[in-house]
C-alpha cells in the first residue's frame, strides 16, 4: 500500500497522481494548478491554487489539514478548496483542533459546492460540477474548455464578407464551452444517468473498483463504487476519445485485471487507460 505516483498525458495537460482504493486518490494538472482529491497531502500536490474535493472519506479527503499546514510552512498563499456543502463544517472543525493543537491559526479558503455550479479558473478554461451517487454526498468536476467559434448565423459566409463584418466591428464569433476532462470520485454507475453531458467529455477519469468475482456486483453497490462487470455493459454510451479507469482495489492483482480487459473488442479496449500501469513518461 506504498504511495506512489505516475505522470501521463491527456491531449494538452499532464496529470500527475495516484489511486488505489482505499488508500489515497489524488490527481494533480500542473499547468492549471489544480487538483482532484488530496489523499493524503502528497508534497506533489503542495503548489496547487486549486483543490477539487469529490467528497469527504479519508483517502480522497484526509490530506487537507496537512497540506494547508504546509502550504503555511512554505510561505504559500491560502488555497482554495471547493468541497460538497455537508463536508463543510465537519472539516472546518477538523482544521479548528488542529490548530489548536499546534498552537497555530492557519488561514484557508473553502467553498461549498450546492448542485451543479461553474467555476472560473483562467480565460480559456472553467471548472463545472456533476452530480455522483456514492455512500456519502459526492460531486465530480468537469474541466470546461473555452474557445471562440464562428457564430452558426455566419457559417455561410465567405471569408471577405466575414472580413468586411468585422473591419465594421460586428461581432462575428462566440464563446463555447465544450467538456474537456471528467473526473468522477467514488461512485456507483448511475452517474451515467444523473450527468449524462459527462459522457461527452474528451477524458474521463472514472473509478472502477472490483473486477471479478472476488466481489460481487451487489458488494460494489452496497459501498457505492462501481464494479467492472457493471462498466462494461455501459462503455458503448462514451462518446470519450480515452477513459482512465482509477481506484482500483489492492485484492485484484495486475493479471487479473488485465485478464478481464482482454475479453472485450479491441475497439473497447485501445480505448481504455488502466491507471497506473499504463500511465507514465
Amino acid at each position: 500500500n506504498d504511495i506512489t505516483t505516475s505522470v501521463f498525458k491527456l491531449g494538452e495537460l499532464t496529470l500527475r497522481g495516484t489511486s488505489v482504493a482505499g488508500v489515497g486518490t489524488c490527481f494533480v494538472i500542473p499547468e492549471l494548478k489544480i487538483a482532484f482529491d488530496v489523499a493524503q497531502g502528497l508534497p506533489f500536490s503542495y503548489p496547487v491554487n486549486d483543490y477539487f474535493i469529490t467528497h469527504g472519506h479519508m483517502d480522497h479527503a484526509g490530506g487537507i489539514p496537512y497540506i494547508i499546514s504546509q502550504r503555511t510552512l512554505m510561505g504559500l498563499k491560502p488555497a482554495r478548496f471547493y468541497l460538497p456543502a455537508v463536508v463543510e463544517q465537519p472539516m472546518r472543525k477538523i482544521i479548528s483542533t488542529w490548530s489548536e493543537l499546534e498552537g497555530h491559526e492557519y488561514k484557508y479558503d473553502f467553498l461549498p459546492v450546492n448542485g451543479r455550479v461553474t467555476f472560473p479558473l483562467t480565460k480559456n478554461w472553467d471548472m463545472r460540477t456533476f452530480p455522483t451517487l456514492h455512500r456519502v454526498s459526492s460531486t465530480g468536476y468537469t474541466l470546461m474548455q473555452k474557445r471562440k467559434k464562428l457564430k452558426a448565423a455566419l457559417q455561410n459566409l465567405t471569408q471577405e464578407q466575414i472580413v468586411q463584418m468585422r473591419r465594421q466591428g460586428e461581432a462575428v464569433e462566440e464563446e463555447i464551452a465544450e467538456p474537456y476532462l471528467s473526473f468522477t470520485g467514488d461512485t456507483q454507475i448511475e452517474f451515467l444517468d444523473l450527468a449524462p453531458e459527462v459522457k461527452k467529455s474528451r477524458f474521463l477519469i472514472m473509478e472502477v473498483t472490483y473486477w471479478n468475482e472476488k466481489k460481487s456486483v451487489a458488494s460494489a453497490r452496497e459501498w457505492g463504487h462501481i464494479h467492472f462487470f457493471e462498466f462494461i455493459k455501459r462503455l458503448d454510451e462514451l462518446e470519450c476519445e480515452k477513459v482512465v479507469l482509477m481506484h482500483l482495489s489492492a485484492r485484484h492483482s495486475k493479471a487479473e485485471i488485465e485478464f478481464e480487459l482482454a475479453k472485450l473488442p479491441a475497439s473497447l479496449r485501445e480505448r481504455l487507460i488502466l491507471f497506473p500501469y499504463e500511465c507514465g513518461l
